[in-house]
């Protein structure tokens, strides 16, 4: 049996990702040829949880986009990045709105919501 989940989402921009992972406190990403997880994983970088021996593995797709894998069994990482990773979703998500917001020169908004989401509301500039 695998202990590994791959996450559903695509990502397409490791800077925005990177951006995403540092909004979490302690949470780093770091170019590595492997995660450490139960079978372990190879990957294009690594992203590591305070106190979890375990890390995210973002893994390189043939069609040139990433996924990120886990070890399921590793507590840390869904209480950290949310079930299923949610939260990391959507940080990273927020980072690619501001980035392409940004070059496109718009102001962004930024307002938290009571459930947790975030409104982003694009101004012109």
């Amino acid at each position: 049996m695998s202990h590994l989940n791959t996450g559903t989402s695509v990502i397409r921009d490791i800077a925005c990702l990177e951006a995403a992972v540092k909004t979490f406190a302690g949470c780093t990403m770091q170019p590595a040829k492997s995660f450490r997880a139960y079978l372990g994983g190879e990957c294009e970088h690594a992203i590591t949880v305070p106190k979890s021996y375990y890390q995210l593995g973002v893994v390189k797709q043939k069609d040139g986009t990433y996924r990120l894998a886990y070890d399921a069994d590793e507590s840390r990482i869904p209480q950290t990045f949310g079930d299923k990773l949610c939260k990391l979703q959507q940080q990273y998500n927020r980072q690619r709105v501001l980035k392409s917001a940004r070059a496109k020169g718009f102001t962004v908004n930024e307002q938290k919501q009571p459930d947790g989401s975030i409104r982003l509301q694009l101004l012109s500039a």
